[in-house]
């Protein structure tokens, strides 16, 4: 009989399989859970655990027994007073009890120990508290309707400084027609001639015209005849220079307005370039502006005008927020530029990760011009995007000075304020937020006719019943056959 040797050893592939075990379990966690929700169960753990060194007479946390469970649930929902009846401690909301057992209960799973949360008896005292601490369904905020957005956006926006006009004139004439910093700034007024598709230059060498582009994709925002076209009727009677406007104080925009005369176009000279200078753009006096194609000239104008900047993008949030039936946190952080496309027709999108889609696989949006112009999406986020540019990141970005910052999505309070500032400002008194969006198109369309299935499909709901709580605010207002058929009524059988 041969006598056998040692068995041979399997190779191992990773040399630390503690560390690839413990990869593989993170990976697991992070596969069933966010991080967000593994944070709260730990919290809500150690919460548990607390209580039952204070209160628990040394019974164990982990794992818990249901009877414990119980009892830190119950004293939640009792609250303390002392002997004079004085509040110590008010009981906790439900929805907080609620949030405590579903941490609990997934930190024991997580260890393996079995779930106590799950027990009948536990399940016995949540209806109990749910009883006990009976509340009403907050009230949901107001939905924006097709006619209070066409409130919203069809207010005026806020009309830019005199200096902000001439800076933007100054650069798009230097642009079109290659004059220095100096000439344009020491242009006679008598000496520009604007008129409805043209303007006029009387230059030494002779004559000049430019010709209006309020057509193209950017709108007047390139426009350099709209430009001389605002300044014009920005400056006073008195004024004889065409960009001869500054501000009287040393700091630039303090102080009041001072319009020097032809003698004095070096302090036009100096408030243009310190104008251009914060706002990224080295303007040499014996210089033209350099070469710029349309995106990053639209951006340079965009970072001259902040007040407009932000007026477009706010514009443009509120249009595409309604028609797509967006989230808050899907406004800035579920749309990207490299998800979206433009034709013909309007935009093509695929949005992100969202509430009903924790895996990703993205959701194909398609955003349409409307009939009426002022609710026009594809027209407002033209207009954005103008100003945006074209950089990588999310479509829409916080502002800062004039500049969109790609590397800083919109937040959902960041939405919310844009809603409320500008309900505020058309006169509405109600509670609004970014939701208000999503409600406001869904009874919207409901007032129209339309169906819960057709619904579904645009605001990406799983649950009906949702849907058909966002009109209940209808009853009296719509048509009773459609009620009927968006409440479940038994009338719509009949």
């Amino acid at each position: 009989m041969t006598r056998r040797g040692p068995a041979p050893q399997v190779p191992r592939v990773v040399d630390d399989m503690d560390a690839l075990d413990a990869g593989v379990a993170a990976l697991l966690a992070l596969a069933h859970h966010a991080s967000r929700t593994l944070d709260l169960a730990a919290e809500e753990q150690g919460k548990l655990a607390a209580w039952a060194a204070e209160h628990g007479n040394g019974v164990t946390a982990m794992p818990a027994s249901p009877i414990v469970v119980a009892s830190y649930l119950a004293w939640m929902a009792v609250g303390e007073q002392d002997a004079d009846d004085r509040v110590l401690r008010t009981p906790y909301a439900r929805s907080t009890i609620r949030i405590a057992r579903s941490g609990i209960g997934l930190a024991h799973r997580r260890t393996g120990a079995q779930d106590p949360t799950a027990d009948p008896y536990v399940r016995a005292v949540m209806r109990g508290i749910a009883r006990c601490l009976w509340i009403r369904r907050p009230r949901q905020q107001d939905p924006l309707t097709h006619e209070l957005l066409l409130k919203l956006v069809s207010l005026r926006p806020p009309l830019p400084a005199v200096t902000t006009v001439r800076d933007r004139a100054a650069v798009l004439v230097s642009h079109s027609t290659g004059l220095t910093l100096a000439e344009v700034t020491s242009f006679p007024r008598a000496a520009v001639t604007v008129l409805e598709d043209r303007a006029v230059l009387q230059l030494p060498a002779g004559r000049l015209t430019l010709a209006c582009r309020c057509a193209s994709p950017a709108g007047d925002l390139l426009c350099p005849v709209a430009a001389l076209r605002d300044l014009n009727a920005d400056l006073p009677a008195r004024a004889e220079l065409a960009f001869g406007v500054v501000h009287a104080g040393r700091r630039r925009g303090a102080g009041p307005l001072a319009y020097p005369r032809a003698a004095e176009a070096e302090r036009a000279l100096r408030a243009v370039q310190a104008a251009t200078r914060g706002a990224g753009l080295r303007w040499p006096a014996g210089g033209a502006v350099p070469p710029h194609d349309d995106d990053a000239l639209a951006q340079l104008l965009a970072r001259l005008d902040p007040q407009t900047t932000t007026w477009a993008r706010d514009t443009a949030v509120l249009l595409v927020g309604w028609h797509l039936a967006l989230r808050g946190g899907e406004v800035g952080g579920a749309l990207a530029m490299s998800d979206l496309a433009r034709d013909r027709l309007g935009y093509t999108a695929m949005l992100g990760r969202t509430k009903g889609d924790q895996m990703a696989a993205g959701t194909p949006l398609s955003l349409l011009p409307t009939q009426e112009p002022r609710l026009d999406p594809v027209a407002a986020l033209d207009a954005w995007l103008v100003r945006r540019g074209r950089a990588a990141g999310p479509v829409f970005t916080s502002v800062r000075g004039g500049r969109p910052r790609p590397d800083l999505p919109m937040s959902t309070a960041a939405v919310s304020t844009v809603v409320r500032a500008r309900a505020a400002a058309a006169g509405l008194t109600g509670r609004y937020s970014s939701h208000s969006l999503r409600i406001g198109l869904v009874v919207s369309a409901i007032k129209l006719g339309a169906s819960i299935p057709d619904l579904m499909t645009v605001t990406r709901h799983r649950d009906p019943e949702m849907v058909g709580y966002y009109a209940r605010g209808l009853r009296g207002r719509a048509s009773r056959k459609v009620l009927a058929q968006v409440l479940g009524w038994k009338e719509a059988a009949a």
